[in-house]
């Protein structure tokens, strides 16, 4: 996202959840926005930045209610968004419907270590299911520092210990896919192997290892072997080398360019069932949707079994 789309989307929206990696990125967004709606001199007035704790306060839910005093709107910044309740959030998806029309409410849902991109929007959209979601990208400046934090920090929940210099490392060999360093250290924690600089020089050795039950998966399936296929999955959400929206977008690739690509598994599959398993897929991304994730397992594995054995088997 960029600055201006905010800036353009703000003149007709009122209630918006920015996400993003960066705080001082989400400061220039600020910034723009009360250059633009809020007269000068009158930030103590009609602009205001909060935390969730600030919302016990008796004047609290009025001040947001009421239109701006001296300036073309009122802005709201709640700054804490990913530590907001399920309850709170219920609060706040109620409390917007009542806006006044040159109120803005906005919630920053940063994380600068741990959440990818992906999955701060997804967060957000699940909590504020009235708001325009937007995810800002972070200058690749930052991005980098980002990354290495989050590489260092996944080391050690797997009592992995790496420097930002052997992260930097992992993510040159990958060309900078951060996913294929967690299964990279993934594989490392499989093995009881500590990752140095020899053992990074020496991964092309080892990459077919940490790739492995995800080939496991796609061979299975391809040969329609069910068992196999449905161990594979579940071993690849075990060490974490796919979620299940990442297996979804795999195999709507893989079944849309199956007939393209000589070295395709399933390049020999009817076109038929290339059409229906990737129907199948498809739909099973929408209800991944629409049951958030609950039962992402079960809708996963009811649906290879689909594919492998036929509609009537379910």
């Amino acid at each position: 996202m960029e600055t201006k789309d905010l800036l353009t989307l703000s003149e007709n929206k009122n209630f918006f959840v920015i996400s993003g990696n960066y705080y001082e990125d989400i400061k220039v967004i600020l910034q723009k926005l009360k250059e633009k709606y809020i007269t000068p001199g009158a930030e103590d007035f009609d602009y205001f930045e909060f935390y969730i704790q600030d919302s016990e306060e008796e004047d609290f839910y009025n001040k947001i209610l009421t239109p701006p005093l001296m300036s073309s709107k009122k802005i709201f910044v709640l700054k804490d968004g990913l530590k907001i309740s399920k309850k709170f959030a219920e609060q706040i998806n109620e409390l917007t419907k009542n806006l006044d029309r040159d109120v803005l409410f906005l919630i920053l849902c940063i994380d600068e270590e741990e959440l990818s991109p992906y999955e701060l929007k997804r967060n957000s959209e699940k909590k504020f299911n009235g708001a325009t979601h937007l995810y800002f990208e972070s200058d690749p400046r930052f991005q980098k520092s980002i990354n290495l934090k989050r590489i260092v920090r996944f080391a050690k929940e797997r009592e992995i210990d790496i420097d930002d210099i052997i992260a930097q490392k992992l993510l040159d060999f990958t060309d900078g896919n951060i996913y294929s360093v967690f299964n990279i250290i993934n594989s490392a924690y499989m093995n009881g192997d500590m990752i140095t600089l020899d053992y990074v020089e020496n991964l092309h050795e080892k990459v077919e290892f940490y790739d492995s039950y995800i080939f496991d998966f796609l061979n299975s399936l391809s040969d329609k072997k069910l068992k196999n296929t449905i161990l594979s999955y579940r071993k690849c959400l075990e060490w974490k080398l796919l979620t299940n929206d990442g297996l979804v977008m795999m195999l709507l690739k893989q079944f849309s360019e199956a007939k393209k690509n000589d070295k395709s598994r399933f390049k020999n599959w009817n076109e038929k069932v290339l059409k229906q398993s990737f129907e199948m897929v498809y739909n099973l991304l929408r209800d991944l949707r629409r049951f958030n994730q609950r039962y992402g397992t079960i809708l996963v594995e009811e649906t290879l079994i689909k594919i492998i054995k036929g509609e009537e088997w379910i």
